[in-house]
This record gives C-alpha cells, sequence and structure tokens, in this order.
C-alpha cells in the first residue's frame, strides 16, 4: 500500500479493490484514497462507491450514509446550509449551552 498511486481509473480500481481485499470498509477506502491522491473526501467518496469494488453496495452506503446524517441534523444544536446545498452542523458542548443561556 506504500507505493505510488497513479492517477487513472484502472490503478485507482484496483487499490480499491486491494484494500476490500484486505478487508477495509467503505469508510476505511474512502480516507486512504483521500490521503493517497490528496484529493477531496467527495471526490475519494465518489470513486470508492462507484468502483467496481463497491458498486453493489452503494446504494446502502447511500442509505446509511443519509441516516446517519438525518438523526445528526435532528440532534444538532445550529444547520447552516451553504449556496450549494451543503449543510453543515453544529454540536455545542454542554458548557457553550450553559453559556449561551
Amino acid at each position: 500500500m506504500n507505493k505510488k498511486l497513479n492517477n487513472n481509473v484502472s490503478d485507482i480500481n484496483k487499490f480499491i479493490e486491494d484494500l476490500k481485499n484486505l478487508d477495509f470498509g467503505v469508510i476505511q477506502t474512502i480516507a486512504q484514497l483521500n490521503k493517497k491522491l490528496k484529493i477531496d473526501i467527495t471526490e475519494s467518496r465518489e470513486l470508492v462507491i462507484n468502483s467496481p469494488s463497491w458498486i453493489e453496495e452503494k446504494e446502502i452506503f447511500i442509505d446509511f450514509n443519509n441516516k446517519v446524517y438525518e438523526i445528526l441534523e435532528r440532534e444538532a444544536d445550529k444547520v447552516d446550509e451553504n449556496s450549494d446545498g451543503i449543510a453543515h452542523l453544529t454540536f455545542f458542548s454542554d458548557n457553550e449551552k450553559q453559556r449561551k443561556r
């Protein structure tokens, strides 16, 4: 895994396949690809879930991701959405909540 990763689809897919064969999960694979290629986490996510190694689990991962986000959004103390529709969730510590009262 320490060898240089070329930024082409076949090499990336092989890297993803190798990680899956080593029992890396989707999130671990996204993190490794992000680190290795120094690309945006969203781009890493798309490369992984659309790869031949993970395509069959894509919908399961997206559904899980959406459910986790919905729970976090309900629990968040503050939700801001930027112009691209990306929400930023803020959670205040108990100390911060005390000061805001």
